[in-house]
């Protein structure tokens, strides 16, 4: 697999070696990549930089927040294209464990992308908090994405949360990050917690996912935000604060107010249709 070396080889057993462990599906890829492009020997890293290309031009699972950059370290690219074929423990942990934001952040991806992977996943979870502490990556904050969507399931830290919400520049990392603060409130109330979310309420371009996690997550703590969104000039936010509040848990303590709101809300889409017909439903006697 080389484009100028066709039929040579290093003419070193050890090089050697390392290029049928080149060529061999079985072989170890990575060790072998490296062997070869770190060597003095001309033919040896012609022919690693010539799979290097041939590897790149097969498409395989690059990424999620990564596509369109690539990594400038010849070793971290190397096992970055070794892992877009499937998993290689050497591979991964290289990319997880380097210094390299992107490469790092690439392992979480794939991480997150795998399935059947045997690989203890705390080490990874304590990588992504690490990132998560760590400055953004400019322009996009995809480090703090990759590492949100491998931590949002079991995040249990309410002062990480807050930090994130409050700092971030990445509107795409506070979205993420409310689904986090959902978690956590899940498990604990937490006031700060439940303010930042509550400010985002009143954000355009968070309201619908905060009113969420009010409603689902924060318990009574959160009525008053959600009686107020209730009277939004925004139909849309209507509706998803009815419906929140129609909730079985809810629906008694507000059965009056929603009495009298269900005929301002939308019903101008199927979605909106069936959720006004449902809460008129609940509302009945």
């Amino acid at each position: 697999m080389s484009f100028y070396w066709e039929g040579r080889t290093p003419g070193d057993p050890e090089l050697d070696r390392a290029l049928a462990d080149l060529t061999d599906p079985d072989g170890a890829y990575l060790q072998a990549f490296t062997t070869l492009l770190h060597s003095r020997n001309i033919v040896a890293q012609g022919i690693a930089l010539d799979h290097s290309e041939v590897r790149r031009a097969v498409t395989g699972f690059h990424s999620r927040h990564w596509i369109g950059r690539e990594l400038r370290d010849p070793e971290l690219r190397g096992a970055h294209e070794v892992l877009q074929f499937g998993f290689d423990r050497d591979a991964f942990l290289t990319l997880l464990y380097s210094d390299d934001p992107m490469a790092v952040g690439v392992a979480l991806d794939h991480f997150k992308n795998a399935a059947g992977w045997d690989l203890d996943e705390e080490p990874v979870l304590r990588r992504a908090y690490a990132v998560l502490r760590e400055t953004a990556v400019a322009p996009d904050a995809a480090n703090h994405l990759s590492a949100l969507d491998v931590v949002v399931a079991d995040v249990a830290d309410p002062d990480l949360v807050v930090n994130l919400l409050e700092h971030t520049q990445s509107a795409e990392v506070r979205e993420q990050a409310l689904w986090a603060a959902n978690r956590v409130l899940l498990q604990a109330t937490d006031p700060r917690l439940i303010d930042v979310v509550a400010r985002l309420a009143e954000d355009s371009e968070h309201r619908t996912r905060a009113l969420r996690v009010l409603a689902g997550a924060a318990g009574p703590a959160a009525d008053p935000v959600l009686l107020r969104a209730l009277e939004s000039d925004e139909p849309a936010v209507r509706l998803e604060v009815a419906w929140q509040l129609a909730q079985p848990g809810r629906i008694d303590q507000h059965r009056d107010l929603l009495t009298r709101a269900v005929d301002n809300l939308p019903a101008d889409s199927n979605r909106s249709r069936l959720l006004v017909s449902q809460i008129r439903k609940r509302l009945l006697p």
